[in-house]
């Protein structure tokens, strides 16, 4: 499966790791990691989507995702689901998490 992560911090690599080594095919988008990546060419190609990216940007990535491709918030931060209520495939991925903790 194509796998879009975006958000390349700890987490988020941590997260696309795991990805990688369940044989899944992954990208990242994170505008401070891998600037040249633009959001369009990221998500162009995503079976699914994971969102780890900080909450309060959602605004601006939110209305260039798909509404059927499955999103998975993996993101701390957010006070209300109401951004993701127009998604028709929608998980949240949460519990206490350590990147460190992912990686083992």
């Amino acid at each position: 499966m194509k796998v879009t992560f975006l958000g390349a911090g700890l987490y988020g690599e941590a997260l696309g790791k795991m990805a990688e080594l369940n044989d899944h095919e992954i990208k990242y988008y994170d505008p401070y990691k891998f600037p040249d990546i633009k959001i369009e060419d990221a998500i162009s190609e995503a079976e699914a989507v994971v969102y780890v990216a900080p909450a309060v940007v959602y605004q601006e990535i939110l209305p260039k995702l798909s509404k059927k491709t499955p999103l998975i918030l993996a993101s701390k931060g957010f006070v209300s689901m109401k951004p993701f209520e127009e998604f028709e495939n929608f998980s949240v991925l949460s519990g206490a998490a350590f990147a460190e903790d992912l990686m083992e």
